[in-house]
Protein backbone atom coordinates (compact mmCIF):
# COMPACT_ATOMS: atom_id res chain seq x y z
CA UNK A 1 0.00 0.00 0.00
CA UNK A 2 2.71 2.16 0.71
CA UNK A 3 4.64 2.09 -2.75
CA UNK A 4 1.28 2.47 -4.72
CA UNK A 5 0.90 5.90 -2.32
CA UNK A 6 4.59 6.82 -3.18
CA UNK A 7 3.92 5.82 -6.78
CA UNK A 8 0.48 8.29 -6.93
CA UNK A 9 2.56 11.46 -5.27
CA UNK A 10 5.56 10.83 -7.77
CA UNK A 11 3.08 10.78 -11.02
CA UNK A 12 1.03 13.99 -8.93
CA UNK A 13 4.18 15.84 -9.13
CA UNK A 14 5.44 14.93 -12.53
CA UNK A 15 2.16 16.34 -13.86
CA UNK A 16 2.97 20.03 -11.40
CA UNK A 17 5.63 19.89 -13.06
CA UNK A 18 4.90 19.19 -16.46
CA UNK A 19 1.93 21.99 -16.20
CA UNK A 20 4.81 24.51 -14.51
CA UNK A 21 6.63 23.86 -17.71
CA UNK A 22 3.82 24.26 -20.51
CA UNK A 23 2.76 27.50 -18.35
CA UNK A 24 6.38 29.00 -18.54
CA UNK A 25 6.49 27.87 -22.06
CA UNK A 26 3.47 29.70 -22.74
CA UNK A 27 4.47 32.85 -21.16
CA UNK A 28 7.77 32.97 -23.21
CA UNK A 29 5.65 33.03 -26.24
CA UNK A 30 6.31 30.84 -29.18
CA UNK A 31 8.84 33.40 -31.45
CA UNK A 32 11.20 33.24 -28.19
CA UNK A 33 10.02 29.18 -27.76
CA UNK A 34 11.33 29.04 -31.68
CA UNK A 35 14.19 30.90 -30.66
CA UNK A 36 16.13 29.17 -28.04
CA UNK A 37 15.46 26.08 -29.82
CA UNK A 38 17.76 27.07 -32.91
CA UNK A 39 20.03 28.67 -29.82
CA UNK A 40 19.99 25.46 -28.56
CA UNK A 41 21.27 23.71 -31.76
CA UNK A 42 23.77 25.51 -32.62
CA UNK A 43 25.64 25.25 -28.96
CA UNK A 44 24.97 21.24 -28.99
CA UNK A 45 26.38 21.24 -32.69
CA UNK A 46 30.01 23.07 -31.37
CA UNK A 47 30.06 21.97 -27.85
CA UNK A 48 30.34 18.17 -26.73
CA UNK A 49 28.38 19.02 -23.34
CA UNK A 50 26.07 21.36 -22.35
CA UNK A 51 24.52 22.31 -18.41
CA UNK A 52 22.23 25.53 -18.43
CA UNK A 53 24.34 27.52 -16.99
CA UNK A 54 26.86 27.67 -20.01
CA UNK A 55 24.14 27.59 -22.43
CA UNK A 56 22.79 30.85 -20.62
CA UNK A 57 25.97 32.29 -21.06
CA UNK A 58 26.70 31.49 -24.48
CA UNK A 59 23.08 31.73 -25.80
CA UNK A 60 22.26 35.10 -27.79
CA UNK A 61 18.31 34.97 -26.28
CA UNK A 62 16.28 37.12 -23.36
CA UNK A 63 16.04 35.53 -19.97
CA UNK A 64 12.08 34.53 -19.76
CA UNK A 65 9.92 36.18 -17.35
CA UNK A 66 10.06 32.51 -16.08
CA UNK A 67 13.20 30.31 -16.82
CA UNK A 68 11.15 27.05 -16.11
CA UNK A 69 10.68 27.95 -20.28
CA UNK A 70 13.73 26.78 -21.44
CA UNK A 71 13.42 23.57 -19.61
CA UNK A 72 10.67 22.80 -22.35
CA UNK A 73 13.12 23.57 -24.81
CA UNK A 74 15.82 21.12 -23.24
CA UNK A 75 12.82 18.21 -23.27
CA UNK A 76 12.15 18.79 -26.78
CA UNK A 77 15.69 19.02 -27.66
CA UNK A 78 16.14 15.39 -25.89
CA UNK A 79 12.90 13.66 -27.35
CA UNK A 80 14.63 14.88 -30.92
CA UNK A 81 17.44 13.12 -29.92
CA UNK A 82 19.92 16.57 -30.28
CA UNK A 83 21.10 15.51 -26.69
CA UNK A 84 20.49 13.03 -23.74
CA UNK A 85 20.92 13.28 -20.12
CA UNK A 86 24.71 12.43 -19.28
CA UNK A 87 24.32 10.87 -15.83
CA UNK A 88 26.55 14.10 -14.37
CA UNK A 89 25.28 16.40 -12.40
CA UNK A 90 26.54 20.23 -11.66
CA UNK A 91 25.24 22.98 -9.24
CA UNK A 92 22.93 26.08 -11.67
CA UNK A 93 23.24 29.12 -10.76
CA UNK A 94 19.86 30.02 -11.55
CA UNK A 95 18.25 27.23 -9.48
CA UNK A 96 20.03 28.14 -6.04
CA UNK A 97 23.10 25.79 -6.69
CA UNK A 98 20.49 23.03 -6.99
CA UNK A 99 22.47 20.29 -9.01
CA UNK A 100 21.16 20.64 -12.37
CA UNK A 101 21.74 17.95 -15.60
CA UNK A 102 24.86 17.69 -17.68
CA UNK A 103 23.50 16.82 -21.51
CA UNK A 104 25.76 15.19 -24.17
CA UNK A 105 25.45 16.34 -27.78
CA UNK A 106 23.87 14.45 -30.00
CA UNK A 107 24.86 16.19 -33.03
CA UNK A 108 28.69 17.60 -31.81
CA UNK A 109 30.25 18.68 -35.19
CA UNK A 110 33.26 20.30 -33.29
CA UNK A 111 34.10 23.30 -32.24
CA UNK A 112 33.17 26.54 -34.84
CA UNK A 113 35.86 27.74 -36.78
Amino acid sequence: MKDEHNQNEIEKAQQRRAEGIARAEKAAGVEWSRKAYEELRTFLQIHQTMHSDDFWKWANIKFPKDGRALGAVFLRASRNKLMRKSGRYRPTIRSNMADSPVWASLIYQGPSK
